[in-house]
């Protein structure tokens, strides 16, 4: 669960609200009036196509094993790293 908190931190892209949020922020228009904002935003959201929704869903799995993948290869150089060093230091005494 660690490395999905922070693959999600660290990547927009896994989530998939964010994408929705970037389809609905390309077709709102600026206004000063909240009223016509929030209509927009409402309007907007009944009309997102079902299969945007359901692509982003299916490419969830992807997404994850991509961060998982992707965190595994950044602790596996962490510790290569780490595994220099002690062995730096010991050589050094």
């Amino acid at each position: 669960m660690d490395c999905l908190q922070s693959c999600r931190t660290r990547s927009p892209d896994n989530s998939p609200i964010e994408h929705i949020w970037d389809v609905m922020g390309r077709r709102l228009k600026p206004s000063r009036n909240v009223d016509y904002l929030a209509l927009q935003l409402e309007t907007i959201w009944q009309e997102i196509p079902q299969h945007t929704i359901r692509n982003l869903y299916q490419s969830m799995t992807r997404r994850v094993t991509a961060c998982i993948q992707a965190n595994y290869i950044t602790v596996e150089v962490s510790l290569r790293n780490l595994l220099w060093k002690i062995i730096k230091t010991a050589k050094s005494i």
